[in-house]
């Protein structure tokens, strides 16, 4: 076969515009779209961030593991005869223009998306003569469930997803025989990347089209498989049998397949196109480039002239070819691969003709039309954002409407386009005829996507995709079931609207604050109130203290574990669960009174959701106001910790203020070897590396008390910790790209080929949106993502991220993270081992000669006053320009703002009188002071 030639490009070039669009982000985004589609137990490639496994039963009715491969379009069924015309389709594109995906670094990548459904094709195959075409089905199943594809295995009313084969008794020569085009193209492609793996792939293509080819029927028919209204074969099965025929030969170079192409092919109308269920438009095309006689080019030549303005088919106004209703852009892409292909390998009058014609139809998708938009989700100008998938929309409530905006970014689907020749067309889920996606629309458009980079250029997005910010996912929906002047019940309606990803939590829970004020002046205790519940769970715990200094007290409420709420319908969402707080009928009414209570006011009879009462993911918060303060202490006290000298020193500062009644507070700590001390300062000394708990006691003067475990990490001798842990949180590390990796110790992974170091950390917002190595081999990945691979605590003391997974030899481990003069440092905890990230090639100067130590408190001649604290806190010194962050005594920040002067006060008014930590740091990393403060 002839090649396109890079001078055959720059004659097409001088004659034509300039590319519009970006087309390597276009085809970047095309191949993202796949792995949105992907079934079964996700790969650690997988990058889109909202999904999660799903049909992870697939197969087992019959014994079989029949997981993976892809969702068919905006529904969860996997339908065998598109998804290998769509794996053939996208195989003739790359093999066609493999250079476009090279110059964007997407070759890789797109293997590993055909990699996934080959596996699962194979999977499919168990013997030479059956092969799984079909796991679930549409009329009786899943169309009847618009909802996530991860709820597939766990709603009850959605059943078991039923595997149809074809075997000898139920023949479907199309499905065989496309999927042996599908294999045997892929055995093309894995030829030199992997052989044994090719050489697997070719065998199976061979046993299925001899079982196609031998066993004859339509696999909607003679098969018995309910594709019905779907993808029944209307066009038959001989053009499979051509079409199979053909790509074995160019596969094999066996002739004997090309005799049989030759045999099968027939005719077409001339008056449609390639597409799932119709190749022989293909398979004319393939034999005017493999044979080079005549009659396949006048063939090919017919219908692509058919395809022009005034050859038959419809055009709109703004220059679309317009074949069908539904999916049209779709149609439209198909014949402009085949256009390019022909005109590309066969010597032709039309090359010009059928190149721009091509090139015009490319960017009318784009957004080169008279709407003035882009059909391709997630990319260029007003892109469709309400395409027909359930995944991107997200619904709990299995409504296509509700709600109204999609949760989700579905990046790089071909929208099915205007379903008539006016180029009209409107963003709507509920009309799938436009707004249609499927793995098959975006099969060609790929194609011929790499074919434009090859001409007109395009680049890659850096860092994409990035993951996205979840929405509103767990919410409380309240409303006072009955009242009087002793009791309160409420019906709290526990939603779990999940989507990143759609799951089931193993535990949620709600609470709802009080105000025992009234009850405690009447002499009542916590003990002594009614908790009554009813309903999908119970009441745990009774009432429990939560601010006691200001009587505040919570009523927790927990749904039943085999009644647990998922994302899956109006009756499945959601669970209530009704609960009652009352008073001894001992008590005076008076002792009762709901009107001052946190999570009260704004309750009515109607259900309404209700941030007030707070919900809890897995023990988390996950939505909700919490009233300020609590009793409880967490670790935001200070604890200054000197790392590189043995033994390991814990210093702990706290401030003590009078009180006018003399009842001031105490502060004790036991370290848990028998040292405490009554005093502001106390230390110890651990003379072992190693994982020790504190733990921190306040006692007021009435002799209660309160009590919190905080972890240290004792590192003992480190001769590169850059002062790792930090006694504070990680600050802001946001965007930034590192092109050095310094391993410092040994037994470090070899890193030689990483190219860039990106991170994205932002502190306010808690957020890791970013975390990732570029190689310049491709190994294991040119762009491995992280983001899915660890597990982080930048947002507290001794900051520190695990990794699992990484795919780098002697990367995974546990290490505590810090900067240094801008640069990340890693620092091992289990290992003499330190991973410098920087934009030097300089390896940092560590250990007792480094000039990179934290700076002293008297060096930055910082201050601030007064403390106790009464309205407003004034710091001055070496500050501007530096951070300060204000914690609760539960590590919840109340202020995080740069500082931009030397003198700077900020308002504390409107805090609740307690214990907060002050922490400035500048702009290095070097913390400047770190003090508890006492606000009055």
């Amino acid at each position: 076969m002839k090649k396109i030639s890079l001078w055959a490009i720059s004659l097409i070039a001088c004659a034509t515009a300039s590319a519009q669009f970006n087309y390597g982000e276009a085809l970047q985004k095309s191949l993202l779209f796949y792995e949105t589609q992907q079934s079964g137990v996700l790969p650690d490639w997988n990058r889109i961030d909202w999904r999660a496994d799903s049909g992870v039963n697939d197969g087992k009715d019959v014994g079989l593991d029949l997981t993976g491969g892809w969702h068919d379009a905006g529904d969860h069924i996997k339908f065998g005869f598109p998804m290998a015309f769509s794996v053939t389709a996208l195989n003739w594109g790359f093999l066609e223009y493999k250079e476009g995906y090279d110059k964007v670094n997407q070759t890789d990548i797109f293997l590993r998306n055909i990699k996934w459904v080959t596996d699962y094709f194979i999977k499919c195959h168990p013997s030479p003569n059956e092969f799984y075409a079909q796991v679930a089905d549409s009329k009786s199943q899943d169309h009847n469930f618009w909802m996530p594809a991860e709820m597939v295995d766990v709603h009850p009313m959605y059943g078991i997803r039923r595997s149809y084969k074809l075997d000898t008794d139920n023949p479907g020569s199309d499905v065989a025989c496309e999927t042996a085009a599908a294999l045997a193209s892929a055995s093309m492609m894995f030829k030199t990347v992997d052989p044994t793996y090719s050489a697997t792939l070719l065998q199976h293509a061979k046993e299925l089209y001899d079982f196609g080819d031998t066993y004859r029927g339509n696999y909607n028919e003679e098969g018995n498989i309910p594709a019905s209204g779907t993808y029944s074969s209307f066009s038959g099965h001989v053009d499979e049998l051509a079409w199979g025929a053909m790509w074995l030969f160019k596969a094999t170079g066996d002739s004997t397949y090309l005799a049989k192409a030759e045999e099968h092919y027939k005719d077409p109308d001339f008056k449609w196109g390639i597409a799932w269920d119709d190749k022989s438009y293909g398979t004319m095309a393939l034999l005017a480039i493999e044979t080079g006689k005549e009659k396949y080019k006048i063939a090919t030549e017919k219908y692509l002239d058919f395809w022009q303005k005034g050859g038959g088919i419809n055009y709109s106004p703004g220059g679309q070819a317009h074949l069908d209703q539904w999916g049209s852009l779709r149609y439209a892409m198909n014949t402009s691969l085949v256009a390019l292909i022909y005109s590309d390998n066969v010597t032709t009058s039309k090359k010009d003709t059928y190149h721009d014609f091509a090139v015009k139809q490319i960017d009318y998708a784009l957004g080169d039309n008279p709407l003035d938009r882009s059909f391709v989700t997630g990319f260029g100008k007003n892109p469709p954002n309400k395409v027909h998938h359930r995944g991107q929309h997200a619904s709990w409530i299995r409504s296509e409407t509700i709600p109204a905006e999609s949760r989700h970014t579905l990046w790089g689907a071909l929208a099915g386009g205007p379903n008539s020749d006016d180029d009209g067309f409107e963003d709507d889920r509920t009309d799938f005829q436009e707004n249609e996606v499927a793995t098959d629309y975006n099969a060609c458009y790929t194609g011929v996507l790499a074919r434009m980079i090859m001409e007109f250029g395009g680049t890659a997005l850096e860092n994409f995709p990035q993951p996205e910010v979840p929405g509103e996912e767990f919410v409380t929906e309240v409303k006072i079931n009955g009242e009087a002047s002793r009791y309160t019940e409420l019906a709290i309606w526990l939603n779990n609207r999940s989507a990143w990803p759609a799951r089931i939590p193993n535990s949620l829970s709600a609470r709802y604050f009080v105000d025992l004020t009234e009850g405690i002046e009447a002499g009542l205790k916590a003990s002594d109130y009614t908790i009554t519940a009813r309903g999908a769970g119970k009441a745990t715990g009774g009432l429990q203290e939560w601010d006691s200094t200001n009587n505040i007290y919570y009523v927790e409420v927990e749904v039943d574990a085999d009644k647990m709420p998922f994302p899956g319908g109006a009756s499945q969402y959601r669970r209530e669960i009704q609960v009652r707080i009352e008073i001894p009928t001992s008590a005076p009414a008076t002792a009762w009174n709901p009107s001052n209570d946190p999570s009260y006011e704004g309750l009515t009879g109607v259900v309404t959701e209700f941030n007030k009462v707070s919900i809890y993911s897995d023990g988390k918060l996950a939505n909700g106001d919490e009233p300020a303060g609590s009793s409880v202490l967490a670790a935001g006290f200070t604890i200054d910790k000197t790392s590189g000298i043995a033994p390991f020193e814990v210093n702990v500062n706290a401030s003590k203020s009078s009180d006018p009644e003399g009842s001031g507070l105490t502060y004790s700590w036991d370290f848990g070897n028998g040292d405490t001390a009554n005093t502001k300062i106390a230390s110890t000394t651990f003379e072992t590396e190693g994982q020790y708990t504190i733990e921190l006691t306040i006692t007021d003067g009435t002799g209660a008390t309160a009590t919190k475990e905080v972890t240290v990490n004792a590192l003992g001798e480190r001769s590169c910790s850059f002062d790792a842990p930090r006694s504070s949180a990680l600050p802001s590390v946001e965007n930034k790209d590192y092109s050095n990796v310094h391993i410092i110790g040994s037994n470090g992974p070899n890193l030689d080929n990483v190219t860039t170091f990106t991170i994205n950390w932002n502190l306010e917002n808690n957020g890791l949106y970013g975390f990732a190595l570029s190689t310049s081999d491709g190994n294991p990945g040119h762009y491995v993502d992280l983001s899915s691979k660890i597990n982080q605590t930048f947002n507290g003391n001794n900051p520190g991220i695990s990794i699992a997974d990484s795919g780098f030899t002697g990367l995974d481990d546990d290490y505590f993270a810090t900067v240094d003069e801008g640069n990340f440092v890693l620092v091992s905890k289990t290992r003499e081992l330190t991973i410098y990230f920087s934009n030097s090639s300089e390896t940092p100067v560590c250990g007792e000669s480094s000039t990179l130590s934290t700076p002293t408190f008297s060096a930055l001649n910082i201050g601030l006053y007064p403390n106790p604290v009464v309205d407003k806190l004034y710091i001055h010194g070496d500050i501007s320009k530096a951070r300060l962050t204000i914690y609760t005594i539960d590590g919840s920040i109340v202020e995080n703002t740069i500082i931009d002067s030397d003198e700077f006060s900020t308002e504390l008014s409107s805090l609740s009188n307690g214990i907060y930590l002050v922490h400035i740091e500048k702009e290095d990393g070097s913390v400047g002071i770190e003090k508890v403060i006492l606000n009055r």
